[in-house]
C-alpha cells in the first residue's frame, strides 16, 4: 500500500521498464489537486467526475474533496474547483462539460458569446445524443446533425456561427 495514498505516478506501463533504478527513487510526484488544477484551468475551473477519475481521484477522495469546499457540484458529474459563483463563461463551459462533447453553444447563449446579446436566464446548448438528460439552469434542444462545418470554437467554447443562431 503507497505511504502517499493521494500521490500517483503516471507512467505509461510498457514504458516502466525503461526507466533505470536510479532514476525512478528520485522522480517528483505531482500532487493530485494541482493535476485537478491544470485541467480545470484549461476549463474555467471546472471539472468532470470522468475526468477526476481519469488523474486517479477515487469516488471516495471526490466526497472528501467537496466536504471540505475543495469541490463545489455544479451539475451532475460536473464540479467547480474555486470558490464559486460561476462566471459568465463557466456557466457556459459547465453546461458543455455536462451535456458532453458534442454539444455546442446556441441560441441566445450564442449570440452572448459573439457580443450580441446579454447573458440571462439558461445556458442554451445544441446536442446530437439523444441520450443527454435535463440539467439545471441549461435549455438544451437535441439535432439530429451539427455539422463540424457549423462548428466554430471560441477557445474552450464549440458554438454555433452567428448567421446560424437562432432566437426563439
Amino acid at each position: 500500500r503507497p505511504r502517499h495514498p493521494d500521490l500517483h505516478l503516471i507512467v505509461e506501463p510498457s514504458l516502466l521498464h525503461r526507466i533505470p533504478a536510479s532514476v525512478t527513487t528520485q522522480l517528483t510526484l505531482i500532487p493530485p489537486d494541482l493535476r485537478v488544477s491544470q485541467v480545470a484551468g484549461r476549463q474555467e475551473s471546472l471539472i468532470t467526475r470522468s475526468q477526476l477519475s481519469q488523474l486517479g481521484i477515487t469516488r471516495g477522495a471526490i466526497e472528501r474533496r467537496r466536504a471540505d469546499g475543495r469541490l463545489h457540484r455544479v451539475h451532475r458529474e460536473v464540479f467547480l474547483t474555486g470558490p464559486p459563483p460561476l462566471t459568465p463563461r463557466g456557466r457556459l463551459v459547465a453546461a458543455l462539460l455536462a451535456c458532453g462533447p458534442a454539444a455546442v453553444i446556441s441560441h441566445a447563449s450564442a449570440l452572448w458569446l459573439w457580443g450580441l446579446a446579454p447573458l440571462e436566464g439558461p445556458v442554451h446548448v445544441l446536442f446530437t445524443n439523444a441520450g443527454v438528460a435535463a440539467r439545471s439552469g441549461v435549455r438544451t434542444c437535441l439535432a439530429v446533425n451539427v455539422a463540424a462545418s457549423r462548428r466554430l470554437t471560441d477557445a474552450v467554447l464549440p458554438l454555433i456561427p452567428a448567421g446560424g443562431t437562432v432566437v426563439y
